[in-house]
């Protein structure tokens, strides 16, 4: 399916995140735990999705997203946060972010979310329990 890059600064999410997209076929390239890493690492394997926690260190999570879509390749970003306010939702598709996922909701939505990247459309899951996905053009 896909190549994943997982960052998030805990690593039991970190290790649950790994193993939920394993078992959908996706191939985790990689996992780091901070903002810089994150660059670093998307710089060095090209990953075609990053599942990104908003709440990690050196580089929060917006500012890796608005970097990383400077990169040559960049990758589709879905942003997985405990943070579950329409504010950073809004941030962080402003930042350029093609996803968001609650890690408050059911973490198999996080595959859907993939899923709808990867057909070139947006999935942010909003508060009230409405999914909004959009085809991008």
């Amino acid at each position: 399916m896909a190549n994943v890059l997982v960052v998030d600064d805990h690593p039991a999410i970190r290790m649950a995140v790994s193993l939920l997209l394993q078992q959908d076929g996706h191939n985790i390239c990689g996992e780091v735990d901070n903002g810089v890493d994150a660059i670093q690492e998307c710089k060095r394997i090209s990953p075609d999705i990053v599942v990104l926690d908003i709440g990690i260190p050196k580089l929060d999570g917006i500012e890796v997203i608005k970097r990383m879509r400077e990169l040559e390749n960049t990758p589709f970003v879905v942003v997985l946060s405990a943070q579950d306010s329409h504010h950073i939702m809004i941030r962080s598709f402003q930042a350029g972010a093609s996803g968001f996922v609650s890690k408050l909701e059911d973490l198999t939505l996080l595959n859907k979310a993939i899923k709808a990247c990867l057909a070139g459309e947006i999935f942010f899951l909003l508060k009230l329990g409405y999914m909004v996905n959009i085809q991008l053009m």
